[in-house]
Protein backbone atom coordinates (compact mmCIF):
# COMPACT_ATOMS: atom_id res chain seq x y z
CA UNK A 1 0.00 0.00 0.00
CA UNK A 2 2.96 2.67 0.96
CA UNK A 3 5.18 0.62 -0.92
CA UNK A 4 6.38 -1.03 1.83
CA UNK A 5 5.53 -4.62 1.47
CA UNK A 6 3.62 -7.16 -0.74
CA UNK A 7 0.12 -7.55 -0.09
CA UNK A 8 -0.77 -10.84 1.59
CA UNK A 9 -3.70 -13.08 0.57
CA UNK A 10 -5.15 -12.47 3.89
CA UNK A 11 -5.00 -8.58 2.98
CA UNK A 12 -6.70 -9.39 0.17
CA UNK A 13 -9.65 -11.23 1.34
CA UNK A 14 -9.96 -8.03 3.71
CA UNK A 15 -9.50 -5.35 0.66
CA UNK A 16 -12.06 -7.62 -1.68
CA UNK A 17 -14.43 -7.41 1.29
CA UNK A 18 -13.98 -3.63 2.41
CA UNK A 19 -14.33 -2.84 -1.48
CA UNK A 20 -16.43 -5.29 -2.82
CA UNK A 21 -13.96 -6.59 -4.98
CA UNK A 22 -12.55 -10.27 -5.07
CA UNK A 23 -9.42 -11.06 -3.82
CA UNK A 24 -8.18 -12.20 -6.94
CA UNK A 25 -8.31 -8.80 -7.94
CA UNK A 26 -6.14 -7.55 -5.74
CA UNK A 27 -3.64 -10.53 -5.79
CA UNK A 28 -3.62 -9.85 -9.68
CA UNK A 29 -2.50 -6.04 -9.21
CA UNK A 30 0.33 -7.04 -6.63
CA UNK A 31 1.79 -9.50 -9.14
CA UNK A 32 1.52 -6.62 -12.03
CA UNK A 33 3.60 -4.55 -9.25
CA UNK A 34 6.14 -7.51 -8.92
CA UNK A 35 6.60 -8.18 -12.71
CA UNK A 36 6.70 -4.11 -13.17
CA UNK A 37 9.34 -4.15 -9.81
CA UNK A 38 11.50 -6.49 -11.70
CA UNK A 39 11.40 -5.88 -15.19
CA UNK A 40 12.89 -2.22 -13.73
CA UNK A 41 15.68 -4.03 -12.34
CA UNK A 42 16.42 -6.93 -14.89
CA UNK A 43 15.34 -5.16 -18.44
CA UNK A 44 18.82 -5.11 -20.20
CA UNK A 45 19.36 -9.08 -19.17
CA UNK A 46 15.47 -9.60 -19.80
CA UNK A 47 15.62 -7.86 -23.43
CA UNK A 48 18.82 -10.07 -24.22
CA UNK A 49 17.21 -13.03 -24.04
CA UNK A 50 16.05 -14.18 -27.87
CA UNK A 51 13.13 -15.66 -28.44
CA UNK A 52 13.11 -19.31 -30.14
CA UNK A 53 10.72 -20.20 -33.10
CA UNK A 54 8.53 -22.71 -33.10
CA UNK A 55 6.81 -24.46 -35.98
CA UNK A 56 4.11 -23.73 -37.11
CA UNK A 57 2.51 -27.46 -37.49
CA UNK A 58 0.83 -27.90 -40.51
Amino acid sequence: MHEKRDLSPEMCLRLGRLFGTTPQFWMNMQSKVDIWDSLALHEDEVMAIEPIEIAAIA
